[in-house]
């Protein structure tokens, strides 16, 4: 479903990747009242970024953070003033003094901006406590086409996708059953025939198999597959050369006897009279179990075999119409190349560039900036994204060279997988669209512009391949093809081709760069000439390798986040990736001296690779391998320590498993998927929130959830998508990712934008999924708890009744809905939607509340379900507290007796420990959190994650995936007990830590829009030491567990006495402390 494209290019694009222009320093301006001012401004942000380049929106906010070391600080009044860059400035817009103490996403309200502008803005800022004055700058992007200059989208010349004209209509899946025959392979031939007068000249076959096939025509092996799963999914075509009267064609069939076992194959016979003959594979065709070796020899006489036997047309039977019929081999990743003629005094060069895949670009034979897997992955029919990179200092004055590398990406993509990313509506060979903006001193303009000047030639990255991995053949290589004077006579011109059809923006989130190195640890081998290096930790990204040997010897690299008992890299999966899965290819050129190369267009999850075909004796050092780390570079916002080890290390396997699944987008495990699930981005989204600077990121993907949904509004279980794959239809807790994670952006980061644009859409989808329940009960949801414990490892939902999370969150859905109108001011809505909520609860617990058990329950569950009791507890639909208390103490019971375990997947782990903590089981939850049994944290933990797995599981297929890290939340919120306001976010902030006797200290810290918040706790004899900081702001209660305000003191002084305490009361044996801004130190005695 395609956004109003002129919306977004007014509110949703900015610049993100590179930041040239100047951050001011700050100024203490005029004096407080009473004295020097004790404020100063920091971290002037564009929407959300440092001196962004590429700002797209008509109305860019402008956010501040205002410092001090005294408390209860408050901003009076901000102006902001926006102007032209240069030698001379001229005034674009002033807010005017503005009484309001936001400081945060202030929006420009001034005439239009112009397109590749610099512009510098200061805020002048007055406090209770003084005042004080930032400045920094911002450069714009482009508004409309015509700012493109004409630049055309360019790259090699188009060819047909498909290879043959033949299909599989008309043919049958066949096999031979003879018995249990687990693993026997069967064998199938098929003789024709020429007509009189004729002979056969060619033979063209279209073949798959399940699981693979070898393949012979007249006795000689003319193809051949290896078993991979779902590789009968992936089809090939070979066509070779006969002779002859007779033409025979011999299949051997290979099955693991896991799954149906079948061929499925349609054959072309060309004679030489022009005429033609087709055998479709089918009851004609001859079968045996029991086949000499040489079955394939076309003297063989088969007269004995039986007719195969038919398992289903093609379009039936268990593999449908799935087979992708085969597409040409995919060209190199090309080099485009351009020289320059630079001219004197040149102020600003801005290179904006969008692409159809990836570009990578250099200047003057060197990279243009660390960027890398850019620009970002979007649904191309609908957005694409440009980016803005500043070149000034690397051009020089005369001739200069433009180099730009693409990579397919999953623009075009051509290896099949699972979500058919090889034939998307949009799916090209990679394009690029680029106008370089020369700007010199006296205001003159030049623009350099991607068209069919350009230069176009194969480069050395022969195949690219985001699952399969790439290979690199140095003897390929051109030296010196992106500097000045090269010679391209023998280049062609480039093609301009169509390019992709959607709307072009700016790249709003962080660009993906490679944020850190790692070396090797260990080399084993378990076979002879079979290497396995390991690195330090699970990651994404690829390796560096540096080689030395012949020409033409290749090091093959196999990557995997574990290893096979036999001490291999498991590379199993179940993506049927045809194009290969993880591995690289490196083709050295024979210098005798080491060559170094890295990947530049796939990234993989890892932590082993296995290498073969090394060219040297012995097994490879160490130093041959170099682990890179590539993520979206969001930097880490927010820390958490304990005097739990358990819990601190998980934590860091948390963040590190967050790292490796940014990459422009929220992904699902950067080994096997790369795709943005909703239901992972739901659970985890207030988790990366609190961890990374990472909300432009989704704020760019809650674009592409808009833009992937069906025709009824229902978003699809994977954004973007390649078409309709995703249309899962009733899955409410993933698809309420849509309707939370654009409040989660508000509460976290104060933005109302994405709120509001999402909104419409939002409230078509609840109302969808309300109007079809059934009296506010989901019947027929396909997802739900995922991963339980008692789950499959490869995936699978909880043993219990799917209602009742689907409810569940249809409920929580509506009572955000309820929330966002009456935040934006749409009275009616809210009527409507608590409306609707109160239907939603009231059948909820018509339906699966046990009054006289004390719990909920549903039909079909395997025993007592976690997750249904904390979901109904954590989102309100408990009748009353006394019932909360008794579902909660019913859930501590069953974790009491499955000896303190857990049994949730990943929408119930999400809230366990909360529910926990805030009904008096706080040490319960923490007993949970430090548990090393299975299933825990502390399992995975002890079995040596450094990130979160998939499942509770060792056999879990992955182990880089967040969903199941959400304890994280809980170390926040409740150990630390660092909480914003459901309502107005960080401006009202709870410090509650759930302080416990089996925990010395804790302490966590989290970035908000006004600064830092933190909490510190230590246990001591004499008490507790409880350290806050509130950023000026916000204003926060802090709940201390001490029997009266009296046993409190802050710095020594009674509460009372305390400057910044703006209140003091008591409930429930807790005192609770209202501050304003700065840093307070409490001591509660025992």
């Amino acid at each position: 479903m395609t956004l109003d494209r002129r919306l977004f290019l007014k509110t949703a694009g900015v610049a993100s990747t590179a930041a040239a222009l100047p951050v001011g320093t700050a100024a203490a301006a005029d004096g407080p009242r009473h004295g020097v001012s004790a404020v100063q401004l920091a971290d002037p942000l564009v929407e959300k970024k440092t001196s962004p380049l590429g700002i797209d929106v008509d109305r860019p906010r402008f956010s501040w953070t205002v410092e001090s070391d005294r408390r209860g600080v408050e901003q009076e009044s901000y102006r902001v003033r926006v102007s032209t860059r240069g030698p001379r400035p001229r005034a674009v817009w002033d807010s005017g003094v503005v009484r309001s103490r936001e400081s945060a996403n202030v929006e420009y309200d001034g005439p239009p901006l112009r397109a590749a502008t610099d512009y510098t803005w200061r805020v002048d800022v007055t406090t209770t406590h003084g005042s004080s004055t930032t400045t920094s700058g911002f450069r714009t992007g482009l508004y409309e086409e015509s700012d493109w200059s004409g630049a055309e989208w360019i790259g090699n010349e188009r060819r047909p996708a498909q290879v043959t004209d033949l299909t599989f209509d008309g043919a049958s899946w066949i096999w031979l059953a003879e018995g249990a025959l687990p693993n026997q392979d069967r064998a199938f031939r098929v003789t024709r025939t020429a007509p009189d007068g004729a002979s056969a000249v060619q033979a063209e076959v279209l073949i798959t198999a399940d699981d693979s096939f070898t393949l012979w025509v007249d006795g000689v092996e003319v193809g051949a597959t290896q078993p991979v799963e779902n590789g009968w999914q992936g089809s090939r075509f070979y066509a070779t050369d006969v002779s002859g009267d007779t033409t025979v064609v011999a299949i051997r069939g290979t099955n693991d006897a896991v799954s149906p076992g079948a061929v499925l194959a349609v054959v072309r016979l060309t004679y030489s009279d022009g005429t033609t003959s087709i055998l479709a594979t089918g009851s004609a065709w001859k079968a045996a179990t029991n086949f000499p070796a040489d079955f394939a020899r076309p003297d063989l006489d088969d007269s004995g075999w039986v007719g195969a036997t038919e398992i289903a047309t093609y379009g039936s039977g268990p593999w449908g119409s799935g087979v992708r019929l085969p597409t040409r081999d995919p060209l190199p990743a090309p080099l485009l190349r351009r020289e320059l003629e630079i001219g004197p005094r040149l102020e600003r060069a801005t290179l904006y560039l969008a692409a159809g895949g990836y570009a990578n670009v250099s200047l003057n034979g060197r990279p243009a900036d660390d960027q890398v897997l850019a620009p970002g992955f979007t649904d191309y029919d609908d957005t694409v994204q440009y980016t803005a990179v500043d070149l000034t200092r690397g051009l020089r004055r005369g001739r200069n060279a433009l180099g730009i590398e693409l990579g397919r990406g999953f623009y075009g993509m051509t290896g099949g997988n699972v979500w058919r990313w090889e034939a998307p509506p949009w799916h090209d060979d990679p394009v690029v669209r680029a106008v370089l903006h020369l700007e010199y001193a006296g205001g003159g303009v030049e623009r350099v512009v991607t068209d069919a000047a350009w230069r176009i030639h194969d480069g050395p990255t022969v195949f690219d391949d985001l699952y399969g991995g790439e290979a690199y053949d140095a003897r390929r290589t051109l030296p010196g093809w992106d500097k000045a004077g090269f010679d391209d006579g023998e280049w062609a011109a480039a093609s301009v081709a169509p390019g992709p059809r959607g709307v072009l923006v700016n790249q709003r989130q962080q660009p993906i760069e490679v944020t850190e190195s790692l070396p090797a640890v260990e080399v084993t081998e378990p076979e002879p000439g079979v290497y396995v290096v390991k690195f330090p930790r699970v990651i994404a990204g690829w390796v560096r390798y540096t080689v030395t040997g012949t020409a033409g010897a290749t090091v093959r690299a196999a990557h995997g986040e574990k290893l096979t008992a036999a001490g291999r890299v498991n590379l199993s999966n179940n993506g049927g990736f045809q194009a290969g899965f993880q591995t690289d290819r490196f083709t050295l050129a024979g210098t005798a001296e080491p060559e170094t190369w890295e990947p530049r267009f796939s990234y993989k999850g890892f932590q082993y690779i296995e290498i073969t075909g090394w060219p040297q004796d012995g097994p490879p050092p160490l130093s041959a391998f170099t682990a890179r780390v590539v993520h979206t570079a969001a930097a880490e916002t927010g820390s958490f320590d304990s005097s739990s080890e358990i819990m601190n290390r998980t934590h860091r396997a948390v963040v590190d498993t967050l790292k490796n699944n940014i990459h422009g987008i929220p992904t699902d495990t950067p080994m096997f998927e790369k795709n943005g699930w909703t239901g992972d981005a739901a659970i985890g989204a207030e988790m990366f929130l609190l961890n990374l600077d990472v909300h432009e990121l989704f704020a760019k993907w809650l674009r592409d959830v808009q833009e992937t949904r069906d025709a009824q509004g229902r978003p699809l279980v994977i954004a973007p998508s390649s078409g309709d794959w995703g249309e899962w239809g009733v899955c409410p807790p993933w698809h309420a990712a849509y309707v939370t994670i654009p409040w989660l952006l508000y509460q976290y980061g104060g933005d109302r934008r994405v709120l509001a644009e999402c909104y419409d859409g939002m409230k078509t989808y609840v109302d969808l999924e309300f109007n079809r329940s059934q009296g506010g009960i989901v019947p027929d949801a396909r997802l739900g708890d995922w991963v339980s414990p008692e789950a499959s490892p490869a995936g699978g939902n909880a043993p219990e009744d799917l209602r009742v999370s689907a409810t569940a969150f249809l409920y929580l859905m509506t009572t955000y809905l309820r929330r966002s109108a009456g935040f934006l001011g749409r009275a009616a809505d809210v009527e409507h939607f608590s409306r609707n909520a109160a239907t939603i609860r009231a059948a909820f617990n018509n339906t699966f509340l046990d009054n006289a058990a004390g719990h909920y329950r549903g039909d079909g569950d395997r025993g007592y379900r976690q997750t249904h009791n904390v979901l109904a507890v954590a989102f309100g639909l408990v009748p009353d507290a006394a019932t909360a208390q008794q579902v909660v103490d019913s859930i501590v019971a069953d974790v009491r007796a499955k000896g303190t375990k857990l049994n949730t997947g990943v929408l119930g782990t999400k809230w366990l420990l909360p529910v926990l903590t805030q009904h008096g089981y706080a040490d319960v939850a923490y007993e949970l959190a430090v548990q090393t049994g299975y299933p825990s944290w502390g399992y995975m933990i002890n079995n040596g994650a450094t990130t979160m797995w998939e499942h509770w599981s060792l056999e879990a297929r992955s182990y880089g995936h967040y969903f199941l890290g959400t304890v994280d939340d809980w170390f926040y919120q409740h150990v630390a007990g660092i909480q914003a306001s459901a309502e107005t976010g960080y401006r009202d902030i709870t410090i509650a830590p759930a302080v416990t006797e089996h925990l010395d200290r804790a302490k966590a810290s989290t970035r908000t829009p006004y600064g830092t918040v933190a909490s510190e706790w230590r246990r001591t004899s004499a008490g507790l030491r409880l350290t806050v900081t509130v950023p000026v702001g916000s204003i926060a209660t802090v709940r201390i567990p001490a029997r009266a305000p009296e046993a409190v003191t802050e710095r020594g002084r009674p509460l009372r006495h305390a400057e910044g305490v703006t209140g003091v009361s008591v409930e429930d044996g807790t005192v609770l402390v209202g501050v304003g801004s700065g840093r307070y130190a409490f001591i509660a005695e025992r």
